[in-house]
């Protein structure tokens, strides 16, 4: 049971783009259940993964939570408006092997991204564009 006197310490981590800070804005940001990764939509539709804690379960430092671990542009044009994302671990392949997918709803669909640490498969769960 965590000790409710524990001091917590916040940290404030900047959203860089081209190591330069990001001012417009955010569309949507979630992190994983497991606070191993976060991801945030900005405008023009590219989403930052962050990763927040190692392996191991330490909490990666400031310096290096700073710096996105993976940029992803969705390929789907007509999918502009990201309302809301879901990140979730998929089951091991194998020892040592996790891999976190994403869902990402839009106002006009929905697109799966499997991989997002490695290929960042995209896939067209849902489209409304064309109904």
């Amino acid at each position: 049971m965590p000790d409710p006197k524990a001091e917590i310490n916040p940290r404030l981590i900047p959203i860089l783009k081209n190591d330069k800070p990001y001012m417009d804005g955010l569309q949507a940001f979630r992190v994983s259940n497991d606070g191993v990764l976060g991801a945030l939509v900005i405008e023009n539709g590219e989403i930052f993964i962050y990763k927040f804690i190692d392996v191991d379960g330490t909490l990666i430092v400031d310096k290096l939570a700073k710096k996105q671990k993976k940029v992803i542009k969705v390929t789907f044009g007509h999918l502009k408006k990201a309302i809301d994302l879901f990140i979730f671990k998929q089951r091991n392949d194998g020892p040592g092997t996790v891999k976190y997918n994403m869902f990402l709803l839009f106002e006009n669909g929905i697109v799966l991204i499997q991989d997002i640490l490695d290929r960042a498969e995209q896939t067209i769960v849902l489209d409304d564009t064309n109904t």
